[in-house]
């Protein structure tokens, strides 16, 4: 079994049974039980069977950086062959962590990732590679040893200035990304829980990779302060949700240079912090004593009152929670100021890790962050429903009286928003409703308009007239269309419409037309035919004559007859049906009483002389009636001439007044000659 200088950490060399000497730094021990164990699934006899095979385990070792492991096989492999130089300078290698990185040009160059206070050209293994090796390997060890001396020395420098500038009391241990899908471990999520919780305290310095080298180191190689915080950290937590994790080359590396500290320095501890992996699965030489499983704020409080009893400053009931969590609600205030959302959430995770897991101001910036508003008015303004979110309900369940208030002011300012807006989009929906129902109407309208309908057309469109830009114009012609209707008329009566208008329009003409119809009217009554008056007059006439003629001579009998026959044929022609009436009965009687003799013809003949001089006389006026009714009618002639060219004149207006609008198309029809036709 190999054994370590409990100096520098080099593997001793037996001088003699019971005594041990460094061949790095000189030191000699007595009988040292610190050995080197032997790497996992490494089988020293198959290694000491085959030499070659131990060469490529340790070169294969240190390509992949387990740096180790390859110190152990150069070792073994240097048991056999005492005298190669290449394993030498293997343990060289391994012992700096120095891996070869191709630089642009095709220029390797060695890197070194393990630091060490003691120089390069100085150790005993690159003296022992330089004695054994040929001229060319000498030269290249040289070249390489030169370069890796002054990047010692530069980054000793830098190691010094951090450990001046700041020790560290915590340095936390974690793998950060999984090697086979790149994303970000568990262990890293656990380790900035840790890293917030003790770095909150305020009187604890940590050393946490993300944030100690990418933010504070940015730019600068990483090993001098990483060297810097392992050799001043008190404590070391590592973290470990897989073995694997566990063995990986940087985190081993990490807590196996620890392990070297802590056994020279008794203050120093490590304090594995684990999850979904039991104590047993930890590395062998990794002490199990303080390992603590992962249970959220339980562990962290536990985790605290370890770290600062261990570094001696103090103990938890001695930090002001209060105080501190002020001042990260401060730190919340200034990131939302500056729309820094990410470090609000990191901040409130402060608090609700470390201090108060039901504290409602966290979550009421964690809110505000959630929605990304560095204002809370403007939660009012948002589209998203972040009044069903888990921050605004925890606000609500654990805020202070204040701060529900406020909060419920804007949810309400918010809440009259949303509602107006469904308003909005009703009303919005509804108006393209009626757009699409309005087209439908304008087009229906068209189609009633063609066909002259413009009262069903109108009413499509006043209903439609919100709804469409091409509704009014097409009222305007609706209400065109309507006037000129009412103004034409469309009615079986044509000349009675314009003689309405004609009242309106000319009352003197209009007079003098009614009165000349009206006498006119009067004449066409039965009676007033001409010729049959004529006939009656002169047939009465000679009956009364012959009365007057005849009596003398006795001929009484035919004077009644005379006068009773010129009475019916003058009554009948005048259409007088009861004088004709009168004489037919007198002139029978007349007759009756010629037959019989005597005195009674006298009297039959004094009974017809009356409706015969009735006759006579209406035969008379009929005459002159009908003079009269001649020149009536050529009066009414010339009027109706008057009445026609103002109907004319009239068709001329509403043709000008209308054509150019309704078309002629829609007055061909009340066109006045095509009426008289």
């Amino acid at each position: 079994m190999l054994k370590l200088c409990q100096n520098c950490q080099d593997i001793l060399v037996e001088e003699k049974p019971g005594y041990w000497v460094c061949p790095s730094c000189g030191s000699v021990f007595a009988e040292t039980q610190n050995a080197l164990p032997t790497p996992p699934g490494f089988d020293e006899n198959a290694a000491a069977k085959d030499s070659t095979a131990m060469l490529d385990m340790a070169d294969q070792s240190l390509a992949r950086g387990d740096y180790d492991e390859a110190f152990y096989a150069y070792q073994v492999y240097l048991e056999k062959h005492p005298s190669s130089a290449e394993a030498y300078w293997g343990k060289v290698l391994s012992h700096f962590g120095i891996r070869y990185e191709t630089e642009e040009g095709g220029l390797r160059r060695p890197t070194l990732n393990r630091m060490d206070s003691r120089s390069i050209l100085q150790n005993a293994d690159y003296l022992k590679a330089l004695e054994y090796a040929d001229e060319k390997q000498r030269a290249a060890y040289e070249k390489d040893a030169a370069y890796i001396a002054e990047v010692q020395s530069r980054y000793a420098k830098m190691a010094n200035a951090a450990a001046m500038e700041k020790s560290y009391d915590v340095f936390i241990s974690y793998k950060a990304q999984d090697d086979a899908t790149g994303q970000a471990t568990e262990d890293s999520r656990i380790a900035s829980e840790i890293y917030e919780r003790l770095s909150s305290l305020g009187n604890l310095n940590v050393f946490y990779a993300r944030v100690t080298l990418n933010e504070e180191r940015a730019g600068l190689a990483y090993e001098p302060f990483i060297y810097a915080a392992l050799n001043t950290a008190k404590v070391m937590i590592l973290v470990g949700t897989k073995p694997e994790y566990l063995n990986s080359t940087w985190v081993k590396n990490e807590w196996k240079r620890y392990l070297q500290r802590m056994q020279n320095d008794t203050s120093r501890h490590i304090i594995p912090v684990l999850k979904e992996m039991s104590v047993s699965d930890l590395p062998a030489d990794i002490p199990a004593g303080d390992a603590r499983i992962y249970e959220g704020r339980k562990t962290l409080l536990e985790l605290t009152d370890g770290v600062l009893n261990y570094t001696k400053k103090g103990a938890v009931a001695d930090v002001d929670e209060k105080k501190a969590v002020q001042l990260i609600v401060e730190n919340m205030k200034q990131a939302l100021a500056r729309k820094d959302f990410k470090a609000v959430n990191s901040e409130s995770e402060k608090i609700l890790m470390n201090y108060d897991a039901h504290n409602g101001e966290a979550f009421y910036y964690r809110l505000l962050a959630e929605y990304g508003v560095d204002k809370p008015v403007k939660l009012k303004d948002l589209k998203q429903d972040w009044t069903q979110s888990n921050n605004y309900k925890r606000v609500m369940a654990y805020g202070d009286n204040a701060l529900k208030t406020r909060i419920e002011s804007i949810r309400k300012l918010y809440d009259a928003r949303v509602e107006q807006e469904k308003q909005e989009l009703y009303i919005e929906a509804e108006n393209a409703r009626r757009t699409k129902e309005a087209e439908k109407n304008i087009e229906k309208a068209r189609e009633l308009i063609g066909q002259y309908q413009y009262g069903r057309a109108l009413d499509l469109l006043i209903r439609s007239a919100a709804y469409h830009e091409d509704a009014k114009g097409l009222i305007d012609l609706c209400n065109t269309g309507l006037e000129a209707m009412n103004r034409i008329g469309r009615r079986d009566d044509f000349e009675g419409y314009y003689f309405g208008a004609l009242e309106q329009k000319n009352n003197s003409l209009y007079r003098q037309y009614k009165t000349v119809t009206s006498a006119n009217e009067s004449l066409k009554k039965p009676g007033i035919d001409s010729s049959s008056a004529w006939i009656g007059t002169i047939m009465a006439g000679l009956g009364l004559a012959a009365f007057m003629f005849l009596i003398p001579g006795g001929k009484r009998y035919t004077g009644v007859m005379l006068v009773t026959l010129g009475s019916i044929i003058a009554s009948i022609g005048m259409g007088r049906i009861i004088p004709a009436g009168v004489a037919l009965v007198t002139g029978v009687l007349g007759m009756g009483f010629v037959w019989a003799g005597g005195k009674s013809l006298d009297t039959a003949l004094i009974i017809c002389f009356f409706p015969a001089a009735y006759l006579l006389i209406l035969g008379v006026v009929n005459v002159i009636r009908n003079k009269n009714y001649v020149k009536k009618t050529a009066e009414e002639s010339a009027l109706y001439s008057q009445v026609h060219d103002f109907i004319r004149e009239e068709w001329n207006d509403l043709r000008n007044t209308y054509a150019d609008v309704l078309g002629e198309g829609f007055l061909e029809p009340l066109n006045p000659q095509k009426r008289k036709q």
